[in-house]
């Protein structure tokens, strides 16, 4: 269930996916999906939120341990959201960014925020123990980035925006 509603959310986002359509695709029983999702769409939404956390907070940790360069190790991350993005055939962007962009749920948009300040907080701690001293400013910096450039690329199916992104953020943290 929670599976279905990223790939749905990053596809359609929060307004265009109805609980319906979550319950039917995912092909769980109403009965199980009442058991474990008794807040409905907004529940699983939150759920969702914390999967898409779990899967960028990882990727940030591997690309920092793969690449001692904090440029390569985010763009690499960029590059994992491409792959993802291309294979997709632009459908699947960010699923919290999509959920933070038109949830019109204020839960939900709290759960948004909340978990891009993790990821955030997340790169800047790596940044900081990289001896940057704006690792903050430039953790959202990286941020904004990923995002708009995920937006462009799903808007304009083509991974130029992800690839001229990373390609920044090499040139911006290069030794």
């Amino acid at each position: 269930m929670v599976e279905t509603a990223v790939r749905l959310f990053r596809s359609q986002g929060y307004a265009a996916t109805s609980w319906r359509g979550l319950v039917a695709e995912s092909g769980t029983p109403w009965g199980s999906v009442q058991h474990h999702f008794p807040g409905g769409k907004q529940e699983l939404a939150v759920a969702a939120l914390g999967t898409g956390e779990d899967v960028a907070l990882a990727a940030i940790r591997i690309g920092f341990e793969k690449h001692a360069d904090p440029g390569e190790a985010i763009a690499w991350w960029f590059g994992k959201a491409q792959r993802v993005l291309e294979r997709s055939d632009y459908e699947q962007a960010c699923p919290i960014g999509m959920l933070a962009l038109d949830s019109g749920d204020p839960v939900v948009a709290e759960a948004s925020r909340a978990t891009l300040q993790r990821w955030r907080t997340a790169l800047s701690e790596r940044l900081a123990d990289a001896g940057y001293d704006d690792a903050d400013a430039l953790a959202l910096l990286a941020l904004t980035a990923l995002q708009g450039a995920l937006v462009l690329a799903k808007g304009l199916r083509s991974s130029e925006p992800l690839e001229l992104a990373a390609a920044d953020m090499r040139a911006r943290f290069a030794p």
